[in-house]
């Protein structure tokens, strides 16, 4: 605890999150339906994502979502936080509510649900800088499922970054 609190500093603080990597998750083949997303980096504050899904379960209400999150240390990535809700549709309204609204716009779609089908979207451009200014330091890998009845029928990994402010990439 005491080198916690001495280093305090050094563990959290302002900066700005980089998006390094979305991939389909390891096992992916387990998963009825199925993600790929391709990203680039559009400008400093903006990454574009182009993806196709196809969804083997109708996204209503009653799919529920599970993000598993783990912070790379000494010896691997190593759990870190767990969010969870009984519907993703109310994680997405609440935590992301203008991000899903342009998407479901560049899908021609009015809200929910989303029927069983393939979807599509080009140069979906999302601002990172809406992300949380101050956070843990580090490297974070989070994989998010969709659930419905107790199966696991969607999976997607991403990969992140929280770095001081002074750490930018210039890229």
């Amino acid at each position: 605890m005491f080198f916690i609190l001495c280093r305090g500093d050094d563990m959290l603080g302002p900066g700005k999150w980089v998006i390094v990597s979305i991939d389909r998750c390891e096992d992916d083949d387990k998963y009825q339906s199925k993600i790929d997303v391709d990203m680039h980096r559009a400008n400093r504050t903006h990454v574009a994502f182009s993806f196709k899904v196809y969804l083997a379960e109708e996204f209503d209400y009653t799919v529920s979502l599970r993000i598993d999150i783990c912070k790379y240390v000494d010896g691997g990535c190593k759990a870190y936080q767990t969010l969870a809700d009984e519907s993703a549709i109310n994680f997405c309204e609440k935590y992301a509510k203008q991000n899903v609204d342009t998407a479901l716009g560049m899908l021609d779609m009015n809200g929910w649900p989303l029927p069983v089908g393939d979807y599509a979207v080009e140069d979906y451009i999302f601002n990172v800088a809406e992300l949380p200014e101050n956070a843990m330091y580090g490297d974070f890998v989070g994989k998010g499922y969709l659930i419905k009845q107790g199966v696991e029928f969607a999976c997607v990994k991403v990969a992140a970054n929280f770095v001081k402010n002074d750490d930018e990439d210039e890229d």
